[in-house]
């Protein structure tokens, strides 16, 4: 089960993520803007913004990720300290890169509640439970 864990299941949405999201449609704006002589500066400017960062779906990630890795453990096996050990590195790898995108890629995103936060919290009853 380790190696369906990593890299199979907790390496993908690391890398493509960052690049569906946000690597693939810029280069895409450069090549439209680069393709068209009518396109104006601030017709430009909005094709290359980038998204705001939907945090909604980092937390899926992380709450999924730790809920699969909390089940393994009840499987005996030698590598039960190695798929907590990765969760764990996947865990800094995933503030890192949201750090990174959050600061210096994405575009401003207004949050008015901490609705996301607080369901969060409470889904995380579930994996601490078993």
């Amino acid at each position: 089960l380790y190696a369906l864990i990593w890299p199979g299941y907790l390496l993908p949405p690391l890398i493509a993520v960052p690049v569906v999201d946000h690597i693939i449609p810029y280069c895409l704006g450069i090549l439209l803007i680069r393709s068209r002589l009518t396109i104006r500066e601030k017709e430009a400017r909005e094709t290359l913004r980038a998204p705001p960062l939907d945090i909604c779906w980092r937390y899926a990630d992380l709450l999924n990720n730790l809920t699969i890795c909390m089940v393994l453990l009840f499987f005996v096996g030698p590598y039960g300290y190695q798929v907590m050990a990765v969760l764990l590195i996947t865990a800094v790898l995933i503030y890192g890169i949201d750090k990174y995108l959050l600061l210096r890629v994405c575009s401003r995103n207004q949050v008015d509640s901490d609705r996301v936060t607080l369901t969060y919290i409470q889904l995380l009853t579930v994996p601490f439970g078993l």
